[in-house]
């Protein structure tokens, strides 16, 4: 189920609020909504969903009160978590290879492929999930290589 689903269900916004916003056939809002699968087109959906929360007051508000943002809209709340997930703590694991190689004269070949490789999968994921064309999937896109290219220029 998308979170927008749950939203929605809390709020009383009926399905049909977003299909006549939105353009998308009731079959396709319905089963989005309950699968929790993006269609095929996910940019536009997500695109969809933003103009749609823009226009709902009381959905930004239901977002605020849980500390997301509109783009969790599209989450989809079905999808099983990690088996680690609950021990797994990213940003401090990043935080303590980062601490390890500025500490270091050169870093260890091993740690550079893999920050690439946990890079890569955070990316495949978060453009299965919104879309590569998605507008936040390109702000966040534009934040990575904009600290990249900062921690290249000696910045933190």
């Amino acid at each position: 189920m998308l979170r927008l689903k749950q939203a929605m269900d809390e709020l009383k916004i009926p399905q049909q609020a977003f299909v006549a916003a939105s353009g998308w056939s009731k079959t396709q809002v319905s089963l989005t909504l309950n699968s929790g699968k993006l269609p095929a087109n996910a940019g536009k959906f997500a695109a969809d969903v933003q103009a749609f929360a823009e226009t709902r007051p009381e959905l930004i508000a239901w977002l605020g009160c849980r500390g997301l943002t509109v783009p969790a809209l599209c989450d989809n709340l079905a999808e099983p978590a990690a088996d680690n997930s609950a021990t797994a703590d990213l940003e401090r694991a990043l935080c303590e290879v980062a601490g390890r190689a500025v500490l270091m004269v050169s870093v260890p070949r091993e740690t550079v492929i893999g920050l690439a490789r946990v890079a890569g999968l955070l990316l495949d994921k978060l453009h299965s999930l919104a879309g590569a064309d998605a507008p936040y999937t390109l702000r966040i896109e534009a934040k990575a290589c904009a600290m990249l290219a900062g921690a290249e220029g000696g910045q933190s």
